[in-house]
């Protein structure tokens, strides 16, 4: 399907039409006058649709069900790389929260526009502003867009090619990666979260962005990634809060699970596969495992004591019932770990149990269940676990933890529940109970792939010489990842691709307490967004006070230092002083990085210009080699190291000076100040993606080109390439910013 669309005017709001035309598969004709702006939607009859309701269902109905049969030409158009991109990136952008979400980014809107002052005109802002609005306001007025989106967004930036005074886009479906035999095929996991908890900045850091930092870099590398994580909805804690909100169980899943999607895509996590474990795939991998290892004797039965609520009338799942440890007697463990010495026991072995619905004491009833034969398996999980820690190089906490378990010995592990709500156990005497969620939980990364890869799941799954699986949690899930779930592959007997890297961190707290969310203490995720404060602000701090080797704190006075420092006036201060001095001295084009002539008044330029480069590549491989072995700190702590060399180069070299005398020369040190330019965007994409994102825009360059396959600090921005007017990347928080926040999240007292 090919849309053409001809127009005299060159105006953002005919981009942003013909872009959405494109994008959504509906003929858009834009008419302007002089003092109004309207739009004009037409069905396939050429009938006009005056309801905005009617518009985006006739977009809908339009619609080719393949992307890669759309495409649209923008005719004789003049419109810079800045407004293209721009345009691009806001309406993918908005439709996308709003197919996902349900909810219009009125918020945000403006602010964008503000940040194109110098590029796009108060006319074209307010054209590009109505319009989108309008889109969001009917799509907002019933319409449900299938979930699309995601193919803008993964073919973005799409392909542009010039075919005479024709720009022809051509939007293409979005392909995953799979495993490539003779290349390196990372497969990286980010701990499930449980569907009803709002995640805080612990669980997102502990979690989901370090994972996406990893799953970055190693794109940039160019190994083929596949990124996995989704939402753990089943078990008691969802049937108990859906019955206090009035909805069923999967109601209550539904809900939550876009929230998640949400709060994750505010903070710019770049999943491959972002699914849950409420689906028919989870039900068909959950019971294959399951047969397999009771086909292999590694599957057996036994009566369990269980504690019962007779106030509630319930069994109480792990999470029901509190007491003391019964190894370390520290008070408030759940029935089934103690978050103060990481044991794990059954719940009839606290001490002083008490119901957590009611604080009943509840009652020890018998019941028959289904164990998981570990004894048995030991053998081979140990002789696994000792070549894959020291091969992989887990994180200390995973190796300590799995071998403290391996030193008391393992037992049997009970994996059927007396629920409802949970993955039906497929045998008989059996089915009116429900897979344990820690055994049935991870095998929700093998579900969504499956889900999202349907013809080639095994590829990434069950390919073990080809593929090295990166697994990334908190430190309090450890055993269920370096025991648990690699038994229940082991017993398959199938070659499964098995955990190649542990990366497991200490808590986060905040301002020296915990995270509560019932007391109000600490930022959860759905507060980020409302701070004022830019996702990648957030990502840096986070990852550069990640908790890889002890407990660390979220302090809002070291959060603005530390932005102040490094973003503010560091990588920011750096950036926007090189283009300034391009586009002041040579009217924004890139000079060469060679010099034709050498002469003595040249030599001290010339020596600190080589330290720098030189410099730079030993920073460069310090980098690569950190970020191989998952250090994430260490590699922060070297973009901060970049990013100071390059603000000294220049307070060295003094371009400015150097201008006065010999333009060719101070023309090298800015065009190497600009590579430098390139280079820390690309270091920095896996922690700041938005701040590259910006960067690149103003370097009219292509944030898809960065790459990090060869790991050579050189020249990238050729002679004669044109970089645009810089934009302020960040601005400072204000003083009265630390007070506002620790009052505002500082909890209940």
């Amino acid at each position: 399907m090919r849309f053409l669309l001809k127009s005299s005017a060159n105006t953002v709001e005919t981009l942003v039409c013909e872009t959405v035309s494109a994008a959504l598969g509906v003929h858009l004709q834009r008419q302007t006058s002089v003092n109004s702006l309207s739009l004009v939607v037409r069905d396939e009859n050429g009938c006009e649709l005056r309801d905005l309701g009617a518009m985006c269902r006739a977009m809908l109905a339009a619609s080719p069900s393949d992307p890669s049969r759309s495409s649209f030409c923008v005719v004789n158009t003049s419109m810079n790389d800045q407004v293209v991109d721009f345009a691009l990136d806001y309406v993918v952008w908005a439709v996308k929260r709003v197919v996902d979400h349900q909810r219009a980014p009125s918020d945000t809107l403006f602010a964008v526009l503000r940040s194109l002052e110098n590029q796009v005109s108060v006319a074209e802002r307010f054209h590009i502003s109505v319009f989108c609005e309008a889109v969001v306001r009917g799509v907002l007025s019933g319409l449900y867009l299938p979930s699309r989106t995601r193919s803008l967004v993964r073919c973005y930036p799409a392909l542009m090619r010039v075919m005479g005074k024709e720009a022809v886009l051509v939007v293409r479906p979005p392909s995953l990666p799979r495993p490539v035999s003779g290349q390196r095929n990372i497969l990286v996991t980010s701990a499930l979260p449980y569907v009803n908890n709002v995640p805080h900045l612990g669980n997102i850091i502990g979690c989901v962005l370090s994972a996406d930092v990893f799953a970055r870099f190693a794109r940039l590398r160019g190994y083929n990634t596949l990124y996995v994580c989704g939402t753990d909805e089943y078990g008691t804690a969802t049937e108990t809060k859906a019955l206090q909100e009035g909805l069923t169980p999967q109601q209550l899943c539904d809900q939550y699970h876009a929230m998640h999607k949400e709060i994750y895509e505010w903070f710019d996590i770049e999943f491959d596969c972002f699914g849950r474990t409420t689906t028919d795939q989870q039900t068909e991998v959950a019971h294959d495992i399951f047969l397999r290892l009771r086909q292999h004797g590694h599957i057996h039965s036994a009566d369990v004591q269980q504690l019962k609520c007779g106030q509630c009338q319930r069994f109480l799942a792990d999470r029901f019932v509190q007491g003391a440890c019964p190894f370390c007697g520290a008070d408030g463990a759940r029935g089934d770990q103690c978050d103060a010495c990481q044991k794990i026991f059954r719940a009839v072995e606290l001490l002083e149990p008490r119901c957590s619905l009611c604080g009943a004491v509840p009652q020890v009833v018998t019941s028959d269940h289904l164990f998981l034969d570990l004894p048995g398996l030991e053998p081979r999980l140990e002789a696994w676990i000792n070549q894959s820690c020291v091969k992989g190089a887990w994180s200390s906490n995973s190796v300590a933890v799995t071998r403290a378990w391996l030193k008391d010995g393992l037992r049997s592990r009970c994996i059927t529940r007396d629920l409802e709500w949970g993955t039906p156990v497929p045998a008989e005497g059996y089915r009116n109970k429900v897979f344990y969620v820690w055994f049935d939980a991870p095998l929700g990364y093998i579900s969504i792939t499956k889900r999202c890869l349907p013809d080639h799941w095994q590829e990434w799954w069950q390919n073990p010489d080809h593929v090295q699986l990166f697994q990334f949690m908190g430190k309090d899930n450890i055993p269920f990842h370096s025991i648990l779930f690699p038994s229940s592959l082991l017993g398959t007997g199938t070659r499964w691709t098995m955990p190649h890297h542990l990366a497991t961190t200490e808590y986060l707290n905040y301002e020296r307490k915990k995270f509560s969310k019932s007391r109000g203490v600490g930022v959860f995720g759905h507060q980020v967004q409302t701070t004022g404060v830019p996702c990648d602000a957030w990502r840096y701090y986070l990852l550069c006070n990640r908790p890889e080797k002890k407990d660390t704190d979220f302090l809002w006075h070291d959060f603005r230092a530390r932005y102040e420092a490094d973003l503010v006036h560091n990588v920011g201060n750096f950036i926007h002083r090189a283009l300034t001095l391009n586009l002041k001295s040579f009217d924004g084009v890139v000079q060469p990085t060679t010099l034709t002539e050498e002469h003595d008044t040249r030599w001290s330029v010339l020596r600190r210009l080589s330290e720098f480069r030189d410099l730079m590549q030993k920073d460069l491989e310090e980098y690569v080699r950190s970020l191989e072995k998952v250090k994430i700190r260490d590699a922060a702590n070297t973009c901060r190291r970049m990013s100071s060399r390059c603000n000294l180069f220049l307070q060295h070299t003094q371009p400015w000076v150097l201008i006065k005398t010999d333009r060719a020369l101070a023309g090298l040190v800015v065009s190497w100040a600009l590579q430098g330019v390139v280079w820390l965007a690309t270091v920095l994409q896996p922690f700041m993606p938005g701040f590259t994102r910006r960067v690149c825009r103003q370097l009219t360059i292509d944030p898809e080109n960065l790459s990090l396959v060869e790991g050579r600090f050189g020249a990238v921005l050729p002679a004669g390439h044109v970089t645009r007017a810089p934009s302020v990347l960040f601005k400072p928080l204000g003083r009265e910013f630390v007070a506002n926040m620790q009052a505002r999240f500082a909890g209940n007292t």
